[in-house]
């Protein structure tokens, strides 16, 4: 069987790669880790319950059951650009996107809430958006499988975009 040969991943295997994995579950878990230390002390994270707010809000359920599927499609963006996005394909540039994304994500909230700005958070939310954007670009051509897994966090960054503008024009 050769690379070219439908079923075989670029490392030249067809099974799940220990080592790839395990840098995806690590690579998660500290980006949430770092995610949960930088995140606001309660004080500055009342500045938020104060502002007014889009009449379009989210349950609080699908808010907390998006930050978890945040990690598991990223978790597996990570293994399969590690073993399905050959080198010569753009694996590093890839990677290097899903991690610039990953660590923006674990900053950016912590940051927009320490300076109490909603310009700040709707300027990140928009980066957020771009980035998210040119993933999805990258990916379409690359590894359609996680093109389409990258789909519905990509809709919930466009609404989280259109919640941050909202709040911004209810607080400027």
């Amino acid at each position: 069987m050769t690379e070219e040969e439908p079923g075989r991943y670029p490392s030249g295997t067809s099974e799940v790669r220990t080592r790839p994995l395990v840098i995806a579950i690590a690579s998660c878990l500290g980006f949430a880790f770092l995610a949960r230390a930088l995140a606001p002390p309660p004080e500055a994270q009342a500045w938020v319950m104060q502002l007014e707010r889009p009449d379009f809000a989210a349950p609080i359920l699908l808010v907390l059951l998006m930050g978890v599927f945040y990690y598991l499609v990223f978790g597996t963006l990570l293994y399969r650009a590690q073993v399905h996005i050959a080198p010569k394909d753009g694996r590093g540039a890839m990677l290097g996107l899903l991690y610039a994304i990953l660590a923006f994500g674990a900053v950016w909230n912590a940051v927009f809430v320490r300076l109490e700005s909603t310009v700040a958070g709707a300027a990140g939310a928009a980066l957020m958006a771009f980035l998210f954007g040119i993933l999805a670009w990258g990916l379409a051509s690359r590894d359609r499988t996680s093109f389409y897994l990258l789909l519905p966090y990509l809709a919930w960054v466009l609404y989280d975009l259109a919640w941050s503008l909202g709040i911004w024009q209810l607080n400027p």
